[in-house]
């Protein structure tokens, strides 16, 4: 029985001991946390980061080690240190997914890729972000930067592969309605009012609703003709996949600069220029189709495209009695322009390039 007592003694002792062990531990981190803050906020970074990545690395998880990620992300995203704060971020969102500190250490990231001009991955973590949280306040705040990239840097063709990209109920019918508006900067009313039909349809208890019926119905309605309209036609080879993706890079890249040039033109205009686009599929009987439906569109007043010669070639055979002018981006062989007079190469024919040099 005395051997008995003794050994509850010892052991009492012994889990006593490490308790007032950890305690004194806790206790150090806390101090060495609230030095670290005072650091970070006296402009001290490099110490107090210093700090804060000992809590972090040196230490089991303990009540600081969340917010020493919060503080040590932060301090890498004022240095620029762009390399840094992303693994730690990353690191974070993956370790401690439902932390306290998720919705604003995944700003950290929507601000790091801003600051980097990635605004397509920028808005891509603010739809994540959006799309997970339970604050209120994060999806207010969310939502009123995610609108002010997509205005300001994205085009219709990156926001619809966003909202490809998403399944969340929350997430869509905001992705469809920037969509929509992104239709109606370039010109594209058709595709305007799908996007905004399909939220109108699809989405009726969402937050959006009401203001895509509001939108679609300030829209002009394309069954009237107008005569006074104009668009530009744009025939590219697209080269869409299965998801009706486009997959020819050279395309893509045209079709986005030619979105943007328009979308800076129309800002503030009454009268905004569209934009029809016809893929190609690299097959004559398609621009066959497309010389039939232009010729018939007095809308049209210009053409871009095609991408390369062999096409080229092939729609100024086509489009020989049709007087719109054509204007290829990319096509370089020397007898084009002697094919049509309405013909322009914005790029010199190989043999001009030769003499220049």
């Amino acid at each position: 029985m005395r051997k008995v007592l003794i050994l509850v003694i010892a052991l009492s002792f012994i889990f006593s001991s490490v308790s007032i062990s950890q305690d004194l531990k806790d206790d150090e981190i806390k101090r060495q946390f609230n030095l670290a803050v005072n650091l970070y906020n006296a402009g001290s970074h490099y110490q107090a980061q210093s700090i804060f990545k000992k809590i972090i690395y040196d230490n089991e998880l303990n009540s600081r080690t969340t917010s020493s990620y919060f503080f040590s992300s932060k301090i890498y995203l004022e240095q620029e240190r762009y390399d840094e704060a992303e693994s730690l971020i990353t690191k974070f969102l993956e370790s401690y997914p439902s932390s306290s500190y998720a919705d604003e250490i995944r700003m950290m990231y929507v601000k790091l890729n801003f600051q980097q001009e990635d605004y397509y991955e920028a808005l891509s973590e603010l739809s994540f972000l959006i799309d997970r949280t339970k604050s209120e306040d994060y999806v207010a705040l969310g939502k009123n930067i995610g609108e002010k990239i997509a205005y300001y840097y994205l085009n219709s063709s990156k926001l619809k592969q966003l909202y490809d990209s998403f399944t969340g109920n929350i997430i869509k019918p905001f992705l469809l309605l920037l969509l929509g508006k992104a239709y109606c900067k370039e010109g594209e009313l058709v595709d305007a009012k799908k996007s905004l039909s399909e939220l109108i349809k699809n989405y009726s208890s969402s937050e959006e609703y009401s203001k895509a019926v509001d939108y679609y119905g300030s829209l002009p309605d394309q069954s009237v003709p107008n005569s006074s309209a104009i668009l530009i036609g744009v025939i590219l080879p697209l080269q869409r996949n299965s998801a009706g993706q486009i997959t020819s890079t050279a395309s893509l890249e045209i079709l986005e600069g030619i979105k943007f040039a328009l979308s800076e033109f129309n800002l503030g205009r009454e009268e905004k220029i569209g934009l029809l686009l016809r893929d190609t599929k690299n097959d004559i009987d398609e621009i066959k189709k497309i010389k039939n439906e232009f010729e018939n569109n007095s809308s049209i007043k210009i053409i871009l495209g095609p991408v390369f010669s062999n096409e080229v070639r092939a729609t100024l055979n086509e489009f020989i009695d049709v007087n719109i002018p054509i204007i290829s981006p990319n096509a370089t062989d020397d007898d084009l322009t002697t094919l049509s007079d309405n013909f322009f190469q914005a790029n010199p024919s190989f043999s001009k390039r030769g003499r220049i040099m």
